[in-house]
């Protein structure tokens, strides 16, 4: 809903700042101070271009009585300070016709009848926590979003979680979106070191999905956890015919989907697939409870490592590696390539020799053996059938070496 103001700035009434609760306006700088506000507003505030609102405590400030927006900027705004606000709106909580960001501070909003924010350009959300519930799309740039910077943002929306006409940019952050009908994110996607969180309920249209894939949009995904539910005739990527899983231990992404180093816990309940898979070389950083089905892809690794359990109640489907690392656990169903790292040094193991010399690991074996060399990240960096010595150029690091039954470390 694209809505062009006109209205010239409105404040609020004269209170002195250094009060205990206040505003101050610098015209000079285009800076609003908010210090504890916590008022009902009977007018949209309008801020020029180049304005910036600086938060300090906790503010309230309740625009639900009317008809127009929250706040309106004619232009460029920023969001920033070390306070909160929390706004509450009939119409949009914030517009702009230029781009907006939204740093180091948090914000809250709940809109009655419209969008969360709504602006004409880039948004972006840096360091900073962002909650949003709304019955239209919560975030809609018109032009990329950018979450980055280790940002918190949750969003309960009645239709799209996050509409981009352009792309959506995830970095070093965790975001939740619960969409009841439509998508949780529309545009296209780049996300790395982040966790995403995207429950599509559905209504059972065709769109209802964690990703509108209806446009052919790409996503891509480094080193992220993802956990994408879908019900009530919803799917993970749009249209429904596009589901991510044929069969129980085969993924099918849609084209224009890549997975790299990502954890991808999935709930279709539309298809009944319930699964975690791995996909890349990924290592757990928290306990892990596989109640279905777990999947390692082939080619794919899993590590676990010192002081972290997998507990694997369900189905193991390992086309790839998991390797457990000194003082990792893991419990339930074992099958495939399974790598224990059980040893504290380079040993000399029933007649197989271990060594590192000026870049190169030297492997020995009595016989004829299967020799696997795996980095301290867990992937798999070597692999072959041996008998007698044999040498292997590595970067420079800690390996696990895997020879028949015995593991043990190497430092190159």
């Amino acid at each position: 809903m694209r809505k062009i103001f006109t209205s010239v700035l409105v404040l609020f009434p004269l209170l002195a700042w250094g009060q205990t609760v206040g505003y101050n306006w610098n015209e000079t700088t285009k800076t609003l101070q908010l210090g504890g506000v916590d008022r009902t507003r009977n007018k949209s505030i309008t801020l020029p271009d180049g304005a910036t609102i600086v938060l300090s405590g906790e503010n309230l400030l309740d625009f639900s009585a009317i008809d127009s927006c929250g706040f309106y900027c004619e232009g460029d705004l920023t969001i920033q300070g070390t306070g909160s606000l929390k706004i509450t709106s009939n119409d949009d909580a914030i517009s702009a016709t230029g781009n907006v960001t939204i740093k180091d501070c948090e914000l809250s909003i709940q809109t009655i009848d419209a969008e969360g924010i709504q602006i004409d350009g880039n948004l972006t959300i840096s360091n900073a926590k962002v909650d949003l519930d709304t019955p239209e799309e919560s975030l809609y740039p018109g032009g990329t979003l950018t979450i980055e910077n280790n940002s918190v943002v949750t969003i309960t929306s009645d239709k799209d979680g996050i509409d981009s006409a352009s792309d959506v940019y995830i970095s070093d952050s965790e975001v939740t979106i619960t969409s009841k009908s439509d998508a949780c994110i529309n545009g296209n996607v780049t996300a790395k070191n982040s966790t995403l969180v995207l429950n599509a309920l559905g209504d059972n249209n065709q769109y209802d999905a964690c990703f509108d894939a209806s446009y052919g949009e790409t996503y891509s995904f480094e080193n992220c956890e993802l956990t994408l539910v879908a019900s009530n005739g919803g799917s993970i990527f749009s249209p429904k015919y596009e589901s991510m899983m044929t069969k129980a231990a085969q993924l099918n992404f849609p084209e224009g989907v890549t997975m790299e180093n990502t954890l991808c816990r999935v709930e279709e309940a539309s298809s009944n697939s319930y699964y975690t898979a791995v996909i890349g070389a990924y290592t757990l950083d928290e306990n892990l409870d596989i109640t279905d089905n777990l999947i390692i892809t082939e080619g794919s690794t899993l590590t676990i490592p010192k002081g972290i359990t997998l507990t694997n109640s369900g189905t193991l489907a390992n086309a790839g590696t998991i390797v457990i690392q000194q003082g990792g656990v893991m419990e339930g169903e074992e099958n495939g390539e399974i790598i224990r790292d059980s040893a504290t040094g380079i040993e000399d193991i029933e007649g197989a020799k271990v060594y590192a010399q000026e870049g190169t690991v030297y492997v020995q074996t009595p016989s004829r053996m299967k020799v696997a060399i795996v980095s301290i990240s867990g992937a798999t960096v070597a692999r072959a059938e041996q008998e007698g010595l044999q040498s292997y150029s590595l970067p420079k690091g800690i390996y696990i070496i895997c020879i028949g039954e015995q593991t043990f470390k190497v430092r190159n």
